[in-house]
């Protein structure tokens, strides 16, 4: 077209085609311009360097980027960014630390893009000693002051359940925003620390600058749910409705599941009929609540609801709808419900699905048919399936498949404490004493051991845990 009008493009205008390339991630056409640029002996200058690095790496042409990058002779804080950034979307962590390195050696300024998309990526992989090197480098560079990248910083603390480092970082940083809050607050609840999580909300409830939104509010929801914490589900709920956040339906969603976790079913199916928009989240909510109260015949009603509403259930509801079938003992109902994952609603089987389903098939005592199934089905890592079919075996004193399966686990190198502890109790009930010792003492050497559980109890002023 420009060609027909006689203008002549310049590398402005193959930058901003390539560019289109990258975001349609379609590396041939990409590949057609840049071979158009070398045959009409186009210069590559930075600009246009750096839309054929982004796009060669956005496709996984990592050779070729380098190549590219490697062939600038000028290079700037944007070439480097995009090569530290694909470096780090190819999860290629040490190749861009060491750009960055690169980039101080050869005097050019990293900005805080660069920072930040090296510690999203560190904290997504949860590299605490990376992603501390980060942080000190930050520091001596001046970059701390900026607020994203504060919150980064705590937000890598928190997923390495390092809490503590977190929050210094938070106590120690004045410009706090809305993000800064709820990252502090999610990383509490991330680590166990729920009790850390509502005391941070109520702080923020205090904030002129900054108030609760739906993220804040849904996050202390979660906190005071898991202690049981009606009181606190209930305090939290007027809130909602003082900040009018009553029309989101996402938060109405985790108040529903909310009370059902502290007992008040009655108060989750009011909720649920008072939304005036239920999405799919809405209906998940209401049919777990039923399930943790033992109301099965309510949760296949609501998903028979589902169906003819033609909502298509998605994982979550097919969990709990399996859990409903398997403690109701209907084996058709819910060999029906898992066949039409795939051939209705094309929602391939995860673990928690075959997990639901062999422990329906072990509670009507088809523990034979239930191994077979296993055998037979599409998972890589099969160990939690087996041993739930392992503690079915145990409950129904089948030691022999027991034994089998037990032997199987050992093979892939269990590394839960509660699997080794359930392999002893199936070869003592054989009569294999020394088997189920020698098993326990491996769990020892290891370095394995149960942790010790736990019980809440709600006084007038707090919750209080015991062991």
């Amino acid at each position: 077209m420009l060609y027909e009008h006689k203008v002549v493009p310049d590398s402005v205008t193959y930058a901003n085609v390539i560019s289109a390339c990258a975001e349609l991630c379609n590396s041939g056409y990409a590949a057609s311009v840049h071979a158009y640029i070398i045959r009409r002996s186009i210069p590559l200058d930075v600009v246009l360097a750096t839309a054929l690095i982004k796009v060669y790496l956005k496709c996984t042409r990592i050779t070729i980027s380098k190549r590219l990058f490697n062939q600038l002779v000028v290079k700037d804080t944007v070439s480097y960014n995009a090569m530290i950034y694909g470096y780090l979307q190819n999860g290629m962590v040490n190749e861009a630390i060491a750009l960055l390195k690169e980039m101080v050696t050869e005097c050019v300024a990293p900005n805080f893009v660069t920072i930040l998309s090296l510690l999203a990526a560190i904290a997504d992989h949860k590299d605490f000693a990376r992603g501390r090197w980060i942080h000190g480098f930050s520091i001596r560079h001046g970059f701390c002051s900026n607020v994203d990248i504060a919150n980064q910083i705590i937000r890598m603390y928190s997923g390495c359940g390092k809490i503590a480092s977190a929050r210094i970082v938070f106590a120690s940083f004045e410009n706090k925003n809305l993000i800064s809050w709820t990252t502090m607050m999610m990383g509490c609840l991330f680590c166990g620390h729920g009790g850390q999580t509502v005391e941070l909300f109520q702080l923020l409830m205090q904030q002129h600058d900054n108030k609760p939104d739906s993220i804040a509010v849904m996050t202390a929801i979660q906190a005071v749910s898991e202690f049981g914490h009606l009181k606190g589900v209930k305090q939290v709920h007027c809130f909602v409705y003082r900040a009018l956040l009553e029309k989101d339906t996402k938060t109405m969603n985790s108040l529903i599941t909310a009370y059902a976790k502290c007992g008040r079913l009655d108060l989750s199916v009011s909720l649920f009929l008072s939304l005036e928009h239920r999405d799919l989240d809405s209906w998940n909510s209401m049919i777990s609540a039923y399930g943790m109260h033992g109301f099965y015949t309510k949760v296949l009603e609501m998903f028979k609801l589902m169906e003819e509403g033609n909502i298509n259930p998605d994982g979550l509801t097919f969990s709990s709808v399996l859990s409903a079938c398997s403690h109701a003992g209907l084996i058709k109902e819910g060999l029906h419900i898992f066949q039409s994952m795939t051939s209705m609603y094309s929602v391939r089987p995860q673990e928690e699905h075959y997990g639901c389903f062999v422990d329906l098939m072990s509670r009507a005592g088809h523990l034979e048919e239930g191994y077979k199934f296993i055998k037979l089905s599409t998972l890589n890592d099969k160990s939690s399936v087996l041993c739930a079919l392992l503690s079915a075996c145990r409950t129904y004193g089948n030691t022999m498949l027991g034994q089998v399966i037990s032997n199987e686990l050992l093979e892939v190198g269990q590394q839960n404490p509660g699997t080794y502890a359930l392999i002893s109790e199936v070869f003592a009930q054989k009569g294999q004493w020394n088997k189920s010792a020698s098993i326990r003492n491996r769990a020892k050497e290891n370095g394995l051991r149960k942790l010790p559980g736990s019980s809440l109890i709600e006084s007038v002023e707090q919750v209080s845990k015991v062991c």
